[in-house]
This record gives structure tokens, C-alpha cells and sequence, in this order.
């Protein structure tokens, strides 16, 4: 046997391992250990409760407060079911896939990618004021409405992304969501039997 034919079972051997290691990187960047699932839902659970609201709630952050006229949306809205399926289930598929899975993919699973979604993330949750004047041609940020909670939020998702893959990180950005909507419509409900109280 010739050397060009003793290639040629080489060639394909190599061919189909890169194939399998493409479809085992894409399984565990996509979906990850499906039975660490449960543990990455506590995990998420006790992040929110101890560090995501606390923050929001200090005024780091955007976080929906009954009776907050200047609130960028009604807390009684997360009461209505479409507003609770968009911000339960289908923002954190289409969050993830923009600020985690695409730059982890194209750019890599490193920390400088990660602190750069983070503050994309936080930016695109922000309540920004830009005194912008077009004579001096100066830009002034208010950095005490830089939502501090979101920006440790998403460091905190690209943590769970990268170590466990995109299906943790929607599962885990979904248990923050469901929690805090949860809150934001208690409060709602408990807002109003306030005021029928006072009538």
C-alpha cells in the first residue's frame, strides 16, 4: 500500500472528529448539561433575591416601584398576560441569544467579551440623561442612572453562559424576570387595595 492511499483513511478520520467535536462545542455552548438545569434555577433564584434586588431597589438600578409616576412602564402591567410572556420567556431567549450566545460565539468565551456584553446589557436596561450640546460638543452622562444591577446581572449571566451554555443562561435571565415581575405585580395588587382601603 502506498503512502497516498494510507492518507487517504487519515483524511477521513480527521474530517469526521472535527465534525464530532463541532456538534459537541455547539451542544455544549447551545444546551450545556440539561440535569445541572435544577441548579443553575436555584443558583439564579438566590443571585436575584440577594444581589439583583437589593441593588435595584438602592437605587442602582431600574426596578419597577408602585407608584412611581416617573417609572418607564406601570408596575399593573405585569399583571397582563402578554406583558408576562414577553418578559419571562421570550426576552430572555432573544437577550441571551444578542448578549451572550452571538459575541460568545464570533468573539469568544472570555472575560473581556463578557465585561463588554455587560455593559451592552446594562446600556440597553439603562435610564440614561445625555445633556447633549451641539455647540461645545460636549456629552454629559448621568452616571447615578447607570443601572448598576443590570451591568452585575449581566456578568453574572455571561458567568453562567460560559461555564454552562445559552439554555442556563435563558433558564437563569427567565428566573430573575419571572421574580421581579412577580414583585413589581404584587406590588401593583397591593397598591390598589391600598387605595380602595382609602376610599
Amino acid at each position: 500500500m502506498s503512502v497516498k492511499e494510507q492518507a487517504i483513511p487519515i483524511r477521513s478520520f480527521n474530517r469526521r472528529l472535527s465534525r464530532r467535536s463541532f456538534f459537541r462545542t455547539a451542544k455544549d455552548t447551545l444546551i450545556g448539561d440539561v440535569r445541572a438545569l435544577p441548579d443553575t434555577i436555584l443558583e439564579a433564584a438566590a443571585f436575584t433575591l440577594v444581589v439583583n434586588i437589593p441593588l435595584a431597589l438602592s437605587g442602582y438600578g431600574k426596578f419597577p416601584v408602585p407608584g412611581d409616576t416617573n417609572a418607564p412602564s406601570s408596575t399593573c402591567e405585569f399583571t397582563r398576560p402578554d406583558m408576562l410572556f414577553n418578559v419571562n420567556v421570550r426576552t430572555p431567549i432573544v437577550e441571551e441569544f444578542d448578549s451572550r450566545l452571538l459575541p460568545g460565539v464570533l468573539f469568544g468565551k472570555n472575560w473581556g467579551v463578557g465585561v463588554a456584553t455587560s455593559l451592552y446589557f446594562a446600556y440597553s436596561h439603562g435610564q440614561y440623561e445625555l445633556d447633549v450640546q451641539k455647540d461645545n460638543a460636549q456629552i454629559n452622562i448621568d452616571i447615578s442612572k447607570f443601572p448598576l444591577n443590570h451591568f452585575i446581572s449581566g456578568a453574572y449571566l455571561w458567568r453562567v453562559f460560559k461555564n454552562r451554555g445559552y439554555l442556563h443562561a435563558v433558564a437563569a435571565h427567565s428566573v430573575n424576570n419571572v421574580m421581579v415581575s412577580g414583585a413589581a405585580a404584587l406590588g401593583c395588587v397591593f397598591s390598589k387595595s391600598e387605595l380602595n382601603k382609602g376610599t
